[in-house]
């Protein structure tokens, strides 16, 4: 596994922008190819230069930019010779992976050439006829299916469950891979293998040498691309590998099995085992090993089992109706900032106590909300450290829309914030409505939190917040002069760290955190400077 290599695209944290950007910072990689699979389970592999992919982006989700024909895939009586065009649709719904090929290095980057593998739909007569796309019908229909059955209707045990609000069922998928691994030029007697079986000397024991090398590589591979793998162990199958004069493995034949984390979508459950397999056989393969997942490669003794788990669960809150984040954060976090208000006058609890109460309660109700429904197979960390590739175009529109809304109320009220800001008390005996303009306070600060998040992130927002108005109050003393000199510092470094983190291909937040220390100091030294004179 290299850091300097671009594993995956996670679906829906990466607009059209934001993928071009971060594959122009990765140029080893270098072919897109668009996986379609046909009805005898085979997966399209062609190498499309990636200056074509960003060149036509979007017409490679209209299905106008790659097509084969009908020799090319399986598809009786559908694509014949006389009717052979088939289209590929890419897939945005489920992540990308980029297959990296070790044996061919870039030589302008010294790293190995990648392929960015986009899961697709291929499509015949203006119609759906792959794999994914049944898999995908089918879940709707049983989804709709299962609805109609229960909806209005007690269930045993789920007295309680308000059947008629459910709004979406969610499929549940897990999968445990079985495969055989042996020395390519070694074989084995079927007696030998069944005794062996019989006998169970295989299931769960200790792997050792370049089996346990491969898989410890494998597992690695695989948690670099989001899988999540949960376990890795030998299988009921095989014999006991001999060690020649040099302590070397050798005369291999064995049985394991690879499993990793549950997906919510199927489609992505079933692209996440094509690229496991992938993945497995090149790395065993770099180990000197060959890799088989037929259900019964060696007749007479164990077979692999590809087992799929499925589950589905009833969505009736927020979730089934896939709100964008902020359309559910903005109004929670201008709750959040009343509530505050509130507990700010109770006698009991104050300042840093209620802010701590608060927060520590949003974040573990927020990180057990990800636990139950993704099983924590969501990238926290954009939301902790925040990405400003990561916003939808509709988040950018909803935040130029608040942030003038923001600046136009600010200016509207001014007076009557400089007079609360400044002194409280002497405000309300001037008979300025103390309590109604701390809210107002409240809603300015809470929407700017709330769109800062999207790009800084929850853990580093309050630097954006507090650094510019801290490096301005080194240099004036009116209060006028530190806003509008704050909101100046405010662009200034957010464009610079933004440029840094492109230039740099580091994080977003934590450049645009560096820079506004620098400046900070750059500016606490000018006003010693003029101390001094």
């Amino acid at each position: 596994m290299n850091k300097d290599l671009l594993y995956w695209i996670p679906a829906g944290q990466y607009g059209k922008e934001g993928v071009l950007s971060l594959l122009a910072q990765h140029p080893e990689i270098r072919f897109v190819s668009l996986i379609g699979i046909d009805l005898a389970g085979n997966d399209t592999d062609e190498k499309i230069p990636i200056e074509i992919f960003m060149k036509d982006y979007d017409d490679f989700f209209a299905g106008k930019a790659v097509q084969t024909d009908g020799s090319s895939v399986v598809f009786m009586n559908i694509a014949t010779l006389n009717d052979a065009r088939v289209d590929f649709v890419a897939d945005s719904t489920v992540n990308w992976y980029v297959d990296y090929n070790d044996e061919n290095v870039d030589d302008a980057t010294g790293l190995p050439v990648g392929t960015l593998r986009i899961p697709s739909f291929l499509i015949h007569n203006d119609k759906f006829i792959d794999s994914r796309s049944i898999l995908k019908r089918s879940c709707d229909y049983v989804a709709e299916e299962l609805k109609k059955l229960i909806a209005g209707k007690t269930i045993k045990g789920m007295e309680n469950f308000p059947t008629g609000e459910i709004q979406d069922i969610v499929f549940t998928t897990g999968t445990e891979l079985e495969f055989w691994v042996k020395t390519p030029s070694e074989k084995e007697t079927v007696q030998h293998l069944s005794i062996s079986q019989r006998l169970k000397e295989q299931y769960w024991q200790r792997m050792r040498g370049n089996v346990r090398t491969a898989m410890e590589q494998a597992i690695e591979e695989l948690d670099a691309r989001g899988m999540h793998v949960e376990m890795g162990h030998k299988e009921v199958g095989g014999i006991k590998s001999k060690v020649d004069d040099g302590g070397h493995i050798f005369d291999v034949c064995e049985q394991l099995e690879l499993d990793w984390l549950f997906s919510t979508n199927p489609l992505q459950a079933a692209d996440n085992e094509l690229t496991a397999r992938i993945i497995i056989r090149e790395v065993f393969r770099r180990n000197g090993l060959d890799v088989s997942f037929k259900a019964k490669p060696i007749i007479g003794v164990a077979g692999n089992g590809e087992h799929t788990h499925v589950g589905f669960a009833a969505l009736a809150i927020a979730y089934a109706f896939h709100a964008e984040p902020l359309t559910i954060s903005i109004p929670a976090c201008i709750a959040a900032a009343f509530f505050l208000l509130q507990l700010k006058d109770s006698a009991k609890i104050k300042g840093d106590s209620a802010t701590a109460l608060l927060c520590s309660g949003a974040l573990a109700i927020g990180v057990m909300t990800i636990s139950l429904s993704t099983g924590m197979n969501t990238d926290v960390c954009n939301y902790m450290f925040g990405s400003i590739l990561a916003m939808s175009a509709d988040d950018v529109r909803l935040s130029v829309i608040l942030g003038i809304s923001v600046v136009l109320l600010f200016i509207l009220f001014y007076n009557r914030i400089f007079a609360v800001t400044f002194d409280e008390p002497f405000a309300s005996a001037t008979g300025t409505r103390t309590r109604l303009y701390n809210m107002i306070i409240a809603f300015l600060t809470a929407i700017t939190i709330v769109l800062g998040m999207r790009m800084m992130g929850a853990l580093l927002i309050s630097s954006l917040i507090v650094f510019p108005s801290l490096t301005a109050m080194q240099l004036c003393r009116q209060f006028k002069t530190t806003i509008i000199l704050s909101s100046v510092f405010s662009v200034a470094t957010f464009m610079a760290g933004l440029t840094i983190s492109y230039m740099g291909s580091i994080p977003t937040g934590a450049s645009i955190v560096v820079t506004d220390i620098v400046l900070l100091f750059i500016a606490a030294g000018i006003r010693k400077m003029k101390e001094g004179f």
